[in-house]
């Protein structure tokens, strides 16, 4: 029996997305008036937001008609720390993007090409920030365990799929006569250093306790009623969590990364937030759904007063 209380109202309305890119509109505009930052950026942020809900419509995410997952993704965008710059947005464009043919992949049998596609985009968004390129061992193993799709024919799909943008940008390198210049820069980014807490901010560390917040409760309900959802939804959230489980530990263990890592983690907190917001039922669903939107209006807050000088 389905509830009709704030909560239901408020995650199932087709007001809410609206409602929400007004909002965050105008916070972006007092951002960006403050910072003198592109539009470009949320050029890119609008055009994830339509993905995300996309994603939704097309793989049924959700049990129910909502927009939450993109009310979600661009509430916790516009929570992040700023400047969200172009070359940190872009490897979580990429992601968003690879997420399709991921998704696509499950049990596709003798179709690699959506195999390839996934490692093509990954491979796309590390050129902007060659650490993502990682994300290619987490990704083959829920290839293999949830989405049983993992042949030696999808391995080297993958493969293919990971070295086709190298390939493309080492040609333009070696025609340009910068190769070695591009690839000392390269082994340069991919080299990690000891962990350095001290390079978070006030809003980088309400952004990342905004995210932990946000995406743990979800993931526990995730796997808490997951017997409630189709198997091939069961295996998108399962892939999701391993994803965004594996970026967490990526900050935790190199938080001066945090301007790409954040977005990432944006990411693959939409899907599992609306999921636990949308479909969790009783008091405990509705006290919690009220808790968590002064907490995202908090870490806005917290961003834009940092911003005007308000707090240090």
């Amino acid at each position: 029996m389905r509830e009709s209380n704030l909560r239901s109202r408020i995650t199932t309305s087709t007001a809410t997305l609206p409602v929400a890119a007004i909002i965050c509109g105008v916070i972006w505009a007092l951002v960006l008036n403050t910072t003198g930052e592109g539009w470009g950026t949320v050029a890119i942020v609008a055009a994830m937001t339509y993905l995300m809900v996309e994603l939704n419509a097309r793989y049924a995410l959700l049990r129910v008609r909502s927009r939450m997952v993109g009310t979600a993704f661009m509430m916790v965008t516009t929570a992040l720390p700023v400047p969200l710059s172009l070359t940190a947005i872009v490897p979580a464009a990429a992601l968003t993007v690879m997420l399709f043919p991921l998704f696509a992949a499950y049990q596709s049998g003798q179709q690699p090409g959506t195999v390839c596609r996934t490692g093509l985009f990954l491979a796309a968004g590390s050129l902007a920030w060659p650490p993502l390129l990682l994300l290619a061992l987490p990704l083959l193993a829920v290839m293999g365990i949830f989405l049983r799709t993992l042949s030696a024919r999808h391995f080297f799909a993958f493969l293919f799929g990971l070295a086709t943008p190298y390939w493309i940008v080492a040609a333009w390198g070696v025609w340009q006569g910068t190769a070695t210049t591009m690839a000392a820069k390269w082994v340069d980014s991919m080299t990690f250093a000891a962990p350095a807490y001290d390079s978070l901010d006030t809003a980088a560390i309400a952004g990342t306790a905004l995210i932990v917040w946000l995406s743990v409760p979800a993931i526990i309900h995730t796997l808490r009623t997951a017997y409630n959802d189709k198997i091939r939804t069961r295996m998108y959230f399962y892939t999701l969590t391993v994803v965004h489980l594996t970026l967490l530990a990526a900050l935790a263990a190199q938080p001066q990364h945090h301007a790409a890592l954040l977005p990432l983690l944006a990411v693959t907190t939409a899907p599992l937030t609306a999921h636990h917001l949308t479909l969790s039922r009783g008091r405990s669903a509705l006290v919690w759904f009220v808790v968590c939107l002064p907490a995202t209006a908090a870490a806005i807050a917290c961003k834009i007063c940092l911003l005007h000088g308000i707090v240090h």
